[in-house]
């Protein structure tokens, strides 16, 4: 890998891990559906030139804009609002890769060699350790919240499988036009003081919503996919487990989230069950 593009993976990283924070700090103003809302607005607008038909996917592409747009990441935002600690989402999110094995297991009969079925023990005995966590177990619900958004990334993902050959950016521009509607209207039927958030939002509340838009989004997935057309998935997708990494030390550094020994142990024993499964899956991909 050239130095400009390890440059960009590492950036990709950063702005991926601390997504997280700012999301934290963005629904501490905004209401979490609100803020969703928002953000796949902005998105809408940044993204309108690429938002066209694909004709004979529309079915298939809708279908995975409102499991992504909407279920995943309205459980998301609300399990980051929830949590008292924005670390043990960041780590917990990751959960969709071994999801996506399971599902895949249940849905096409696929084959999981001794390696990856290993790899899914170690990453839910790592959930396990980190749900007995005092600071993660007080808010329970912000677990059940982020293994639900996992859940619901790993169904998108097989959904997007057939979307291969789709642009990136396209999908992402459907997936906001497709969703920020619902998200605002479920917002001021479930949710209060959007607009006295609104009126009362300074710079830094609306440079949550931009860089949970612009840099997460376009940058983030823009980047990722100009790089897997240049190099092999096993050479990507390893790096991509610093993410999670960077959002535990975001969190401490930011927010001042506790780091307890339980969650650091956890976390190590999930994010290794995922790295397996992750690289066994990209050393599938690349036979």
């Amino acid at each position: 890998m050239t130095l400009p593009h390890l440059i960009l993976i590492l950036s990709i990283n950063v702005i991926w891990g601390m997504m997280y924070v700012a999301g934290k700090l963005g629904v501490d103003q905004f209401e979490p559906l609100f803020f969703t809302g928002l953000r796949f607005a902005l998105l809408t607008v940044c993204l309108l030139p690429f938002l066209r038909i694909v004709p004979g996917r529309m079915k298939r592409l809708l279908t995975f804009c409102l499991v992504m747009g909407v279920l995943h990441y309205t459980f998301i935002y609300y399990a980051i609002d929830h949590a008292e600690n924005v670390g043990s989402i960041a780590i917990l999110s990751k959960l969709s890769v071994p999801f996506s094995v399971i599902l895949a297991i249940i849905f096409f009969g696929e084959h999981v060699g001794p390696w990856r079925v290993a790899g899914i023990g170690t990453a839910f005995m790592g959930v396990l350790v980190i749900g007995f966590d005092p600071v993660v177990f007080n808010n329970l619900d912000s677990v059940i919240m982020v293994l639900a958004a996992a859940l619901m990334f790993s169904i998108a993902a097989l959904i997007v499988k057939s979307l291969k050959d789709v642009n990136v950016f396209t999908i992402n521009a459907w997936i906001s036009a497709v969703s920020f509607g619902p998200l605002l209207g479920l917002s001021f039927l479930f949710e209060e003081g959007q607009i006295n958030s609104l009126v009362t939002a300074d710079w830094f509340d609306w440079s949550m919503l931009v860089y949970s838009a612009v840099l997460v989004s376009i940058f983030g997935h823009g980047g990722v996919y100009y790089l897997l057309q240049r190099y092999p998935v096993s050479l990507i997708t390893p790096w991509l487990l610093l993410v999670p990494i960077i959002g535990v030390a975001g969190g401490i550094l930011f927010l001042g989230d506790e780091m307890t020994w339980r969650l650091g142990i956890g976390g190590i024993l999930t994010i290794s069950g995922i790295a397996i499964v992750s690289l066994r899956e990209a050393q599938k991909k690349a036979i």
